[in-house]
């Protein structure tokens, strides 16, 4: 499965009611993910049957490119098995040494597990 860089502004109306569930639970909303790929802070790919997202991010411990995905959706439900492959060329063809993502949702947290990704970082807070 070969993803292919695409124009959000022709593939938005297919994605946004995607994106919006699977926004629900973050304070991500649809436009900041449209508004990064219109503006070239981050990169849409497509294939047939799936979408991703990736921005090219800055550590600012190691000054190294880390892709992070910020969101990929797929109509079958081992989406991330099989494009992981894909998506790690597409990181390392844009000079990126990692591939990083962030959820909510535990499911897709033991998915990554699954895959052989390492939890990074725990984060926590409350409201005062």
């Amino acid at each position: 499965m070969k993803l292919q860089p695409a124009d959000i502004r022709i593939k938005w109306d297919w994605m946004r009611p995607k994106i919006e569930e699977m926004f629900k639970g973050t304070r991500d909303r649809p436009e900041e993910l449209y508004a990064a790929c219109r503006y070239g802070h981050a990169c849409l790919y497509v294939s047939d049957d799936c979408f991703a997202v990736i921005e090219p991010t800055l550590d600012r411990n190691t000054g190294e490119t880390v892709a992070f995905v910020w969101a990929i959706w797929g109509s079958s439900g081992n989406t991330m098995s099989r494009y992981m492959p894909e998506l790690e060329r597409i990181a390392r063809e844009g000079g990126a040494v990692r591939l990083a993502g962030n959820t909510v949702h535990d499911e897709i947290a033991n998915h990554f597990s699954r895959l052989g990704y390492v939890k990074a970082m725990t984060a926590f807070e409350r409201s005062i």
